[in-house]
């Protein structure tokens, strides 16, 4: 669950725009801020636009949630250029 701010048209009063944040301390930030609108649900990769953590979501196609641990693991993976994309392994140098 995220806090969402929508960014209205002042003419038409139409949304033009949604920003995403992590917690109510990250909207905040945001100059749009306007008090808490309560927690939404996402159905698709974002994250937040204060501090940038990966923010969770419902996948449709898998009909699951996704953990943004676990997006943060695959991230790391895929800079690391790991085909597998699986965590390197712990070693205690």
């Amino acid at each position: 669950m995220v806090h969402q701010i929508l960014i209205f048209d002042s003419e038409n009063v139409d949304v033009v725009d949604v920003e995403y944040f992590c917690s109510d301390y990250c909207a905040r930030q945001s100059e749009y801020y306007a008090g808490w609108s309560g927690c939404h649900e996402l159905h698709y990769p974002q994250k937040c636009q204060s501090c940038g953590v990966h923010l969770g979501y419902w996948n449709e196609d898998t009909d699951s949630y996704v953990d943004p641990k676990t997006l943060l693991i695959l991230e790391q993976c895929r800079k690391l250029d790991n085909p597998y994309h699986l965590a390197p392994p712990i070693t205690n140098k």
